[in-house]
Parts: structure tokens; C-alpha cells; sequence
């Protein structure tokens, strides 16, 4: 009998199967933030009080952001909930992806 893997490749998000996974972090980050990340990257963190950029932010959707100031980062669900203040797991999860769906995609759910 063939062995068979324990953990079988994941494939990546697709447009259909989750558009708000496909969105570059330097767009969704200026267009939640009204912030353009600067040359090299960062923008002044918007969760905490920050004098010098310590946000990074990933060209890919799947490197994300991360701020070195306060420790946080994540996706694209994590930046929008802590942008709004919803929890991002349960039913804020949901929440979450409504309105991220409504500000940066036109729609009322995704």
C-alpha cells in the first residue's frame, strides 16, 4: 500500500474561491489606511501610536503585514479586523469579510 502524505498541499485562493485572499497587502493596506507605503515598504502603524513606519507591508497576499511596533500582523482578515474591532474568529470572522467585501470590493458579502 502507498504511503500516503499526513499533510496534503493546500492549494492557493483564487479570485472565485476567496477575492479578498487575492488582494495585494500595499493596496488593501492604502485603500483601508488612506496610507501609501513608503520606499521602503512601511507605513506608521494605524493600531498604535507610531512616530517612525514600523508596519511592513508584503508585496504578496501571502506574506501580509507586520508591524515590529506592536507586534501584530497577519492577513488581510486580521488587518481588517483590528481596523474595525471585531474579533476575527467566530461570528466576527463573517463580519470581517462583509465589510471588507463592501469597502474594497463594491459588494455586500464575499
Amino acid at each position: 500500500m502507498a504511503e500516503r502524505s499526513a499533510r496534503a498541499p493546500v492549494p492557493a485562493p483564487t479570485a472565485v474561491d476567496n477575492p479578498l485572499a487575492t488582494i495585494p497587502p500595499p493596496l488593501y493596506v492604502e485603500l483601508l489606511t488612506g496610507r501609501e507605503r513608503g520606499r521602503d515598504g512601511k507605513i506608521a502603524c494605524p493600531f498604535h501610536d507610531d512616530r517612525t513606519p514600523s508596519l511592513e507591508v508584503y508585496a504578496e497576499p501571502a506574506g501580509g503585514w507586520y508591524c515590529f511596533g506592536c507586534d501584530r500582523g497577519g492577513t488581510i482578515i486580521d488587518f481588517g479586523a483590528a481596523l474595525y474591532g471585531i474579533e476575527p474568529r467566530g461570528a466576527g470572522y463573517h463580519e470581517v469579510r462583509r465589510r471588507l467585501a463592501a469597502d474594497l470590493l463594491g459588494r455586500k458579502a464575499a
